[in-house]
């Protein structure tokens, strides 16, 4: 039984920091490429043992983002923006189901969410697109994306 292939990435819960590309397997070892070019190698015991999640095993991956809005901003307006984003990239399944969501009502934030599925090949660069067409899109909309600030009282003196 092989939970993977040359070529899948894996992440092995059991290992901190032990994920990558399956660059070889053979009787003993099995060794990774992680992202920064560093070789991994470990004993097929430990996999054996071990819970592996395959992130390239299907074609399609769910992937999810949250981002956080003002409380002064218009929670139906963030939802327009993120529902034209998603139905305007080529790269989103719009077949498969997009969601758009209000995940929380933070301390400093509206935390809105969106669930689109996409190819597992293009997950993080749809992913980083995304991102960045969200931001901007907000800005042009009034959208404020709050951070935590600290604001200092000024005391009056006598």
């Amino acid at each position: 039984m092989k939970p993977s292939q040359v070529g899948d990435y894996i992440i092995i819960a059991q290992q901190t920091s032990c994920e990558g590309t399956v660059y070889k397997i053979e009787i003993c070892y099995t060794t990774l490429l992680s992202i920064d070019n560093k070789h991994i190698v470990i004993p097929n015991g430990t996999l054996s043992n071990s819970i592996i999640t395959n992130v390239t095993a299907r074609d399609l991956r769910k992937l999810e983002i949250k981002v956080g809005i003002s409380y002064d901003s218009g929670i139906q307006k963030a939802k327009e923006i993120l529902e034209e984003i998603l139905h305007n990239d080529e790269d989103t399944k719009d077949d498969k189901g997009m969601v758009r969501f209000v995940d929380e009502l933070g301390e400093n934030a509206v935390i809105m969410g969106l669930r689109v599925w996409v190819a597992t090949d293009k997950y993080w660069s749809i992913k980083w697109r995304l991102n960045q067409l969200i931001k901007e899109a907000f800005d042009a909309n009034g959208i404020e994306i709050p951070y935590n600030q600290v604001h200092v009282k000024e005391e009056s003196r006598i």
